[in-house]
């Protein structure tokens, strides 16, 4: 069975995913880094025979922990944080200018797909690819080349704000075409 003036689109949720997905690597990188670090750190006073004191934050983090435990604001909207997100989110990017760039970049990709005017989001898309290409991220580069890779597929998205996902779950099963996407 085929289905008339169909085209295929990216659903949208799957490339913000990728997004998001950039810069979670990117902190848990950084987290790595503060692992070894404090690794090297308790290494070398064991050697001198001093006790190990770690590098505590203003809100009683260790660096490690800080990155931890920011896994869930990375994923959230800024007006969406608690006071102690705010609070975290504002020593995480100090320390780490790297994933605030991530984070504001994930943001205005977000952005991009509540503009309702095709050639407005063909626009936004190829700055935000540019911006992403000229970042210090390598994860967000590959999420700008892997939007380069699709960019039929994502463009076809706002060509009617839809995806290909609605058929499967708007139609009900008992309808042939709905056994069709429920299988």
């Amino acid at each position: 069975m085929s289905v008339p003036i169909a085209a295929l689109v990216t659903d949208r949720l799957h490339v913000e995913r990728l997004s998001a997905d950039g810069v979670q690597k990117a902190r848990i990188d950084q987290r790595w880094k503060e692992i070894d670090r404090e690794a090297k750190a308790i290494n070398k006073c064991k050697k001198q025979g001093t006790k190990y004191k770690p590098i505590i934050l203003t809100n009683r983090y260790t660096p490690k922990l800080l990155l931890a435990q920011s896994r869930y604001i990375l994923n959230k909207m800024p007006h969406q944080w608690t006071k102690s997100q705010i609070h975290r989110a504002f020593l995480l990017f100090q320390l780490y200018p790297n994933i605030e760039q991530a984070y504001c970049l994930h943001l205005n990709f977000k952005n991009i797909y509540k503009l309702e005017d095709l050639q407005k989001a063909k626009t936004a898309l190829v700055d935000w690819i540019k911006r992403a290409k000229d970042s210090s991220i390598e994860y967000i580069h590959s999420v700008a080349e892997s939007l380069i890779a699709h960019w039929g597929r994502i463009m076809g998205f706002f060509t009617n704000r839809s995806t290909n996902v609605t058929p499967c779950h708007s139609m009900p099963k008992s309808s042939s075409l709905g056994q069709i996407y429920a299988a």
